[in-house]
């Protein structure tokens, strides 16, 4: 015998339509749409549409020379190749006003270094192996929260302002500038930008390159500029002209590259840097009172410039230190620990100052050696940023 139960006050319709309902949200899935082409879009309409037919996109979008307007995609999540402007002779570029990723959280290529918006946000944006950004408007902003981790990236424009808040591995190079010289296809377009350049998150790089005019360079996080794969040389290089600017890497300890910084330096913080076996040159334009806590040193150390004081209390031993000031710096105290007074071979120690104290006998003994030395590292330090 059935039984039928009743529910008081509740209809059959309406329990039927409980039902169905019920039904209908356990079973309903949500499938990423994967699209395997390529895409030439022109205007925004190209953009919704894509987004209307994947989230997921094995191709390259290309943007067309025509494109006018606002760049928004929204729902794609990955791009497997690249996001780049079509390119053939005597195209057009693409008049964009502000572009933004939304929803993008990995693209292999992004390739953009004309761009005319003065705005590029890409705020899920994790990961990328290959970023290629110049943006040429006055105040332009490069605007990447989330980037966790980059091969090869290039920054280079007018930019007031570059966000990398989550940036923590740089596995080939990061290039940030505000120079003319770091573009020669933009030329005369760039016009020394001030830009502040704070990496709050990084932890290890294989190559930074930064050259602006800042008054802040500071990587809290950063250990170590090491060998992160088959890149043939490592190195930190800043160039900060003009502006009196503070440096500080105060967990940098591993320095498996050269460190280059040139400019108006006001004050620069290594605490943790204990050992080098490379080049750390440092040229001021500003007067600095330096110091170091080395304590040893198989490259090359040079610091030439406006330095007031130079303190190595724990450096034991050094292979060549050149120290030219342009101020009354005393170098008795290095001399008596560095200036051995007969030839060493390979060892080269010279410190001299606007006040003419300090020794310059080993200067002439090597002078042919260290003059190769120094052309080298000159040709790398104001050539500009070689990453480039």
């Amino acid at each position: 015998m059935k039984m039928k139960m009743k529910l008081p006050g509740v209809s059959a319709g309406l329990v039927t339509s409980l039902l169905l309902l019920l039904s209908t949200t356990t079973t309903t899935t949500t499938f990423a749409q994967e699209c395997n082409r390529d895409f030439y879009v022109a205007s925004q309409d190209d953009l919704t549409s894509i987004s209307r037919n994947c989230s997921i996109l094995d191709g390259t979008i290309y943007i067309n020379g025509t494109y006018n307007g606002s760049f928004i995609l929204s729902g794609i999540t990955s791009i497997t190749r690249s996001l780049r402007v079509a390119w053939w002779d005597d195209a057009p570029t693409p008049q964009i006003s502000n572009m933004e990723l939304r929803d993008l959280q990995y693209v292999r290529v992004i390739e953009l270094t004309s761009l005319t918006a003065s705005n590029f946000s890409a705020p899920k944006l994790e990961s990328v192996v290959t970023l290629r950004l110049g943006q040429e408007k006055l105040g332009s902003e490069a605007l990447l929260p989330s980037l966790r981790s980059g091969g090869l990236m290039s920054i280079v424009g007018n930019y007031s302002r570059v966000v990398l808040d989550s940036l923590e591995r740089v596995n080939d190079s990061l290039a940030i500038c505000t120079m003319p010289y770091c573009d020669e296809s933009m030329g005369k377009s760039i016009i020394d930008s001030p830009l502040n350049v704070t990496l709050p998150s990084l932890v290890t790089a294989n190559r930074v390159a930064i050259a602006s005019k800042a008054s802040i360079v500071s990587a809290p996080k950063l250990e170590s500029i090491a060998d992160l794969g088959d890149i043939k040389s490592q190195m930190l290089r800043l160039t900060l002209p003009e502006s009196p600017v503070s440096v500080s890497f105060p967990l940098l300890e591993s320095l498996d590259g050269s460190l280059e910084v040139e400019g108006a330096i006001e004050r620069i913080d290594l605490p943790s840097l204990l050992n080098t076996s490379e080049t750390i040159s440092i040229v001021t334009s500003h007067p600095l009172n330096l110091s170091l806590p080395l304590v040893s040193s198989s490259g090359y150390i040079r610091l030439i410039g406006e330095f007031e004081s130079v303190d190595l209390p724990d450096l034991e031993s050094i292979q060549s230190m050149h120290i030219r000031s342009s101020l009354p710096l005393d170098c008795g105290p290095l001399d008596d620990r560095f200036d051995y007074g007969g030839d060493t071979a390979g060892y080269f120690y010279e410190c001299e100052s606007a006040s003419g104290s300090g020794s310059l006998s080993s200067l002439m003994r090597v002078d042919a050696a260290i003059g190769v030395v120094i052309g080298v590292v000159e040709s790398t330090v104001f050539l500009g940023c070689g990453l480039w």
